[in-house]
């Protein structure tokens, strides 16, 4: 018997013909055990990428919903800004036209 071969193996082929059998098949296992182990790594990677791409997602949502909400405070302050120059420019008119009023009463007052 050769190392490493036992049971029928040893019973069905020479020594040697045994031997090359269990390195090929050993060597067939390493082989396959190696691309098992990189198909588990590229597993990973493709699970790692998946988290990270569903990571940016939810970042890439948030981003957005975060700048619609500053689109629409800065809509709403632009509105209250232009509200309040409106009110601003009412009681600029207001006062304008009631010193002219107070002017031109003045101005009777002192013509009659």
């Amino acid at each position: 018997m050769v190392p490493n071969v036992s049971g029928d193996l040893a019973k069905y082929f020479s020594p040697e013909t045994a031997q090359a059998l269990v390195t090929f098949i050993e060597q067939t296992v390493d082989k396959r055990f190696e691309q098992l182990k990189k198909t588990e790594i590229d597993h990973k990677f493709e699970v790692h990428s998946l988290e990270h791409k569903t990571e940016y997602q939810e970042l890439k949502s948030e981003i957005t919903r975060v700048e619609q909400e500053l689109k629409t405070e800065l809509a709403k302050t632009k509105a209250e800004i232009e509200r309040a120059f409106r009110d601003i420019l009412k009681w600029i008119i207001v006062l304008i036209v009631g010193n002219f009023v107070g002017l031109v009463g003045v101005l009777y007052t002192i013509v009659k």
